[in-house]
């Protein structure tokens, strides 16, 4: 079972990855009045499965006066850190890798671990340059997730537990707990579904944490305009 679990997670994490950045790149180049991808496939959209295929193909270099152990662990720290934290992610109802009483916390402890990867591919390569930017981002990512731990407590304040599957069942349509349009006592919109049962609407002073939980999480991902450790041009 955990190894269908664990091919299932994988599958449908660099499957959604590779529409997501395509869905990225789209919007980015709509906002800056430009194209985007557009010449691999239609419209595109098989961009990002050549730019996989370009990577997969590139050499594998060490550096001479590396520490070739720290350098070669520090990827599969970062990755499986991130893997673990999608495990408990409920993907639909009543299906979800690792259904956890405490899924929230499990998450945001997890995903720290990546600031342990950049460190040791830092320090690993045995250059000065190659640590300061690991520092830079480290910096980043530890000053950012102190306010993005503080929107995840307030949406656990107001629901009330930390598993991530009853957070998301509480929005269901089908959930027992009564939906108020912004919270007014009398104006129930159970039954209407959709955004409409959303923490953010039943609960309305989650709406500028939701705004908090978008901005720190463009930080935590080094998206623009975070996008400093990156150093892209």
């Amino acid at each position: 079972m955990f190894i269908w679990s664990f091919i299932v997670t994988l599958v449908v994490i660099l499957t959604y990855a590779i529409f997501v950045v395509y869905a990225e790149r789209k919007a980015a180049a709509f906002v800056q009045d430009r194209l985007g991808p557009a010449e691999v496939g239609p419209k595109g959209l098989l961009q990002t499965v050549a730019d996989l295929l370009k990577l997969l193909q590139k050499e594998d270099i060490l550096p001479t006066y590396s520490d070739k152990i720290l350098f070669r662990l520090a990827p599969w720290l970062i990755f499986t850190a991130i893997f673990w934290g999608f495990t408990a992610l409920p993907w639909v109802q009543g299906l979800v890798g690792s259904n956890l009483p405490s899924g929230i916390f499990m998450i945001f402890a997890v995903v720290s671990l990546d600031v342990m990867g950049l460190f040791m591919v830092g320090w690993g390569a045995n250059n000065k340059y190659a640590l300061f930017g690991a520092v830079r981002s480290i910096a980043q990512i530890i000053s950012y997730e102190i306010p993005l731990g503080l929107c995840l407590l307030a949406v656990v304040t107001f629901t009330g537990t930390l598993n991530l599957q009853e957070i998301a069942q509480q929005q269901a349509i089908d959930s027992t707990f009564h939906s108020y349009l912004f919270g007014i006592p009398g104006i129930d919109v159970s039954a209407w579904g959709g955004v409409f049962t959303w923490n953010i609407i039943r609960f309305p002073i989650l709406l500028p944490v939701a705004v908090l939980f978008f901005i720190t999480t463009l930080a935590e991902c080094n998206r623009a305009p975070f996008d400093i450790p990156e150093a892209e041009s």
